[in-house]
């Protein structure tokens, strides 16, 4: 029962990560493609998306990712998520007040 609960857990944490990932790059293409902020997001979630996607061995995952737990970087990637949003909002209304 534990090995079950746990393959379901792991299953889990990685599919919501996969939505996690996917909703991250549908917020940068919002953002102008020269804007450094979505080159190098972009970049960095490409890259551990690819990974998130083709590596199933959960420890070599967190090993590859370098971040923690998986928990720990669903957490770290919800923020990320909610950075996304709010910051460029933020710096858009920001440009248009200077004017």
């Amino acid at each position: 029962i534990i090995l079950v609960v746990y393959s379901n857990h792991v299953l889990c944490s990685l599919q919501r990560l996969r939505i996690l990932y996917t909703k991250i790059l549908g917020i940068l293409k919002n953002i102008p493609k020269d804007a450094a902020y979505r080159k190098y997001t972009e970049q960095i979630v490409n890259q551990r998306f690819n990974l998130v996607q083709t590596e199933t061995d959960v420890q070599k995952l967190q090993d590859k990712l370098n971040s923690g737990h998986i928990e720990e970087v669903i957490v770290q990637v919800k923020s990320e998520n909610e950075l996304s949003c709010r910051d460029w909002d933020d710096c858009n209304k920001t440009k248009h007040n200077t004017f």
